[in-house]
């Protein structure tokens, strides 16, 4: 059985750049294909040795699909907030406190400016 006329060449994760994946979710459709798929080669009846030895090859390749995709759901559950975004958020978070943290203006600037100013009156 040719499965591939049935399933669509995006594997149902990529119709928008990362797919549900991309924003942690997961795809029901795509779980839905996957079982279609398992269901499809588990139903077989492999008669002779050759039929036998493609039909372990389907179970083990099914198997290695279920193992990956939920590998990547997982993976994309857990992802959390990427390191460049931290990044960035401890940015805006300095300059928005710039006179305190580890990353501070100090006043010497404006001390200097206040003597030079005194000085002048």
């Amino acid at each position: 059985m040719d499965h591939r006329a049935s399933v669509p060449h995006d594997g149902g994760t990529r119709r928008r750049p990362g797919g549900l994946l991309g924003e942690q979710r997961d795809d029901p459709g795509a779980w839905r294909q996957f079982t279609e798929i398992r269901e499809s080669i588990n139903t077989q009846q492999p008669v002779t040795g050759g039929d036998q030895a493609r039909y372990q090859g389907a179970l083990e390749a099914v198997a290695q699909l279920g193992d990956a995709r939920r590998e990547r759901v997982n993976e994309a559950a857990t992802a959390g907030v990427p390191e460049l975004p931290w990044v960035a958020l401890l940015i805006v978070y300095e300059f928005n406190y710039p006179f305190s943290g580890p990353l501070k203006v100090a006043p010497t600037a404006f001390r200097l400016a206040l003597e030079r100013m005194r000085a002048v009156t």
